[in-house]
């Protein structure tokens, strides 16, 4: 079974939400999804303090069903493809646009080592911002 199906029996096991339509669902459900992948990340952020790649696998892993089981109580499962070819056209132009303005024979590569919190922040927020 594909990751879809398999949490589309997991919903219906335990008698969670699957809608057939878009909709929000209560403030309280929004609550309990929010605090449910919140501690899949917090499991993730573990993981990578921790240098320990199996965990890292293992929460996120944990991160894509959380967040396939969510689609599934918002109605969205018939329209994720949709947008995830969305959001993977708007990655592909801005790749376009930092060859056009940064080709890639010009570019410096990162050393990650020494990228620092705050201009991981800063690329953050010039990303949701921009």
């Amino acid at each position: 079974m594909s990751l879809i199906e398999d949490v589309l029996e997991f919903n219906k096991t335990s008698l969670m939400p699957v809608l057939n339509t878009p909709q929000m669902p209560t403030i309280r459900r929004c609550v309990l999804r929010q605090i449910s992948i919140q501690k899949q990340i917090d499991d993730l952020n573990t993981a990578w303090s921790e240098k320990n790649v199996d965990n890292a696998a293992r929460a996120i892993s944990n991160c894509l069903y959380t967040l396939t089981s969510i689609a599934f109580e918002l109605g969205l499962q018939n329209h994720l493809e949709i947008y995830l070819h969305e959001v993977h056209i708007v990655n592909m132009v801005k790749m376009n646009t930092v060859d056009t303005y940064y080709p890639k024979n010009k570019r410096d590569p990162v050393n990650i080592a020494n990228v620092t919190e705050g201009m991981l922040i800063n690329m953050f927020n010039q990303t949701a911002l921009g």
